[in-house]
Parts: structure tokens; sequence; C-alpha cells
């Protein structure tokens, strides 16, 4: 008697179908999800670097409440921040408008290497505002 052979394999033609199909879909989905995380992560950045600036305008007017005085540059330590690995400086000038002493603005520069944020805030417009970045580079030094 002769043994029947089990033939329920896969062809090798067949395998190869798949993997190609695969690899198709692969080449559409692996930028999507790229663009997607590099979106995320980039909005993220922009409203942490929002945060910090809201922080440093409730500083500036604590500050003015008290009659302390502001220093031209606002450290971590002053607005209460835990580190967050970002290279950043707030800059506070109350020289823009000889009418009010009161009157001042605030400037916001944050970069990861990846990204950059400027903001800009002041009495007058109290919600942060994007002013643009300069090309991120090793050399940055907005705050300098």
């Amino acid at each position: 008697m002769r043994k029947k052979m089990n033939n329920k394999g896969f062809t090798l033609i067949e395998l190869l179908a798949v993997i190609i199909v695969l690899a198709i879909i692969m080449v559409f989905a692996v930028p999507a999800v790229l663009k997607t995380s590099n979106s995320a992560q980039q909005k993220s950045f922009q409203l942490y670097g929002e945060r910090i600036l809201s922080k440093a305008t409730e500083y500036v007017e604590t500050q003015k409440m008290l009659g302390e005085s502001i220093e031209a540059k606002i450290t971590d330590s002053q607005l209460n921040l835990n580190s967050s690995g970002y290279k950043y400086c707030v800059t506070y000038d109350n020289t823009g408008n000889a009418n009010d002493s009161n009157s001042y603005v605030l400037k916001l520069y944050i970069t990861n290497g990846n990204y950059c944020y400027e903001g800009v805030s002041s009495d007058n417009v109290p919600a942060p505002t994007k002013t643009g970045c300069p090309t991120v580079s090793t050399g940055y030094t907005a705050c300098n």
C-alpha cells in the first residue's frame, strides 16, 4: 500500500505574495504613523512652552503685586518647574512702553534639539503667542 502525501502547506509563491503585500502596506503605514507621532511630539513641546510662558507671567504679576524686583532672566527655580531636559530661557523687559512703568514683555526661547518655540507674552496680550523660530542647531544661542 502506498501512503498518500499530505500537501496542506503553502507554496513558495503564496508566501512571497503575502510578504510582498505586507511590504506594500508597510510602505504606506510607517510614514503615516511617524508623521502622526512627530506631530504629537511637536504639539506637546509647544504646549510645554506655553506652560512655561504662563508660569513666567504668573511669576511677574506676583512679583509686581508684592513690589519685588524682577530680574531680566527668569530661572527654573523662580518658576517652580521641574527640569524637563529642554534648553530654554525667559527674558523680562519692562522698557518697551515709556508711558506705563508697569508694562512688560516676556519672551521665551525653548528648544530640545529637534523643535524650537519662541513665545511672547505681555501685560497687553496675556495669552502666549508664537513668534517664529530660528533654525535649530547645536549652537542655539537665543538665550545668551
